[in-house]
């Protein structure tokens, strides 16, 4: 069993699970991680940016930014969790948020417990995680510009 963790190729996400715990192994490194039964809820959440959000797989919570992030205008955000095919508008083009989350370095394992923000129906920020190093995404037309007040939107997994 740890042959097949340790010898999986390149871009394989091996994985070892037993009843409490599993070995996976991202990015050539291994990781012991406890497994937990927390999702995000099928719903979507109201998420009033001011307040950090508690989830039962983490806190997505908001900082304040000037000229960066998403851009404060007042329009209510709700929260939701991946169902597969969403779409992200970045740098001009149409996204796949699978492909997003590959390159943005978010392990497998956290994927679907990520909450995404939208705006009305349209998925305008992907929260940064600080533990992974990965870096919050706004959709293009959503963020704030120089001048404006904007939210920077960190997620902290259980």
């Amino acid at each position: 069993v740890f042959d097949d963790l340790l010898t999986a190729g390149e871009q394989a996400e091996p994985l070892v699970s037993w009843k409490e715990f599993e070995i996976r192994r991202f990015n050539k490194a291994i990781y012991l991680l406890c497994k937990d039964s927390g999702s995000l809820p099928g719903d979507a959440v109201c998420f009033d940016a001011a307040l950090p959000l508690n989830l039962s797989v983490g806190t997505l919570q908001s900082v304040s930014q000037k000229g960066g992030g998403l851009l404060a205008s007042g329009e209510s955000l709700s929260v939701r969790g991946r169902v597969g095919g969403e779409k992200m508008q970045l740098h001009g083009k149409t996204r796949s948020l699978k492909k997003i989350l590959q390159e943005q370095g978010v392990p497998p394992w956290l994927r679907d417990k990520l909450p995404l923000v939208y705006c009305n129906d349209v998925l305008v920020a992907i929260p940064g995680v600080k533990r992974w190093q990965v870096q919050p995404l706004v959709a293009r037309g959503y963020g704030a510009e120089p001048h404006q007040q904007g939210l920077s939107l960190w997620f902290e997994e259980n």
